[in-house]
């Protein structure tokens, strides 16, 4: 299912549709999450409750592939994102205003970079090469 996701996004990204070969992946991994809805009320409100029918791995895959399936219906699939760090697999929703974030976490993934881009500057400089950093690699 995990593949199957990751091309969807891959997809949408470039502003392709999404291969239906993929989205049958997910609709199979929805099928195998039978539930039931029921009422429950806490103090002064209602909400709506989803208890499954079946306990295992095909009811939790039914419940990632519910969760995919509903940024796509009920967000803007086009703010999906996969994270720019090679070294990481993560998809994540980009909820910047202007649709700018390019890793799935700043302070793990996006240091990281940042580390690794100023290393390779330091080591081209020993070498005697003449990088020319983007004024976006400059570490604040």
């Amino acid at each position: 299912m995990r593949g199957h996701i990751r091309r969807i996004v891959e997809k949408l990204t470039v502003s392709e549709s999404a291969d239906p070969a993929n989205l049958e992946g997910l609709n199979r991994a929805l099928s195998g999450g039978p539930m039931y809805l029921r009422i429950a009320e806490s103090d002064s409100d209602f909400r709506l409750e989803s208890i499954p029918l079946q306990a295992g791995w095909s009811r939790i895959g039914a419940a990632v592939a519910t969760s995919f399936g509903r940024i796509l219906t009920d967000c803007e699939p086009s703010r999906l994102r996969i994270c720019e760090n090679s070294d990481c697999l993560a998809i994540y929703y980009d909820e910047t205003r202007n649709r700018s974030k390019r890793f799935c976490d700043d302070k793990v993934c996006g240091n990281l970079m940042k580390v690794r881009r100023f290393r390779a500057r330091q080591k081209a400089a020993k070498i005697g090469g003449s990088p020319t950093p983007e004024s976006s690699d400059m570490i604040q």
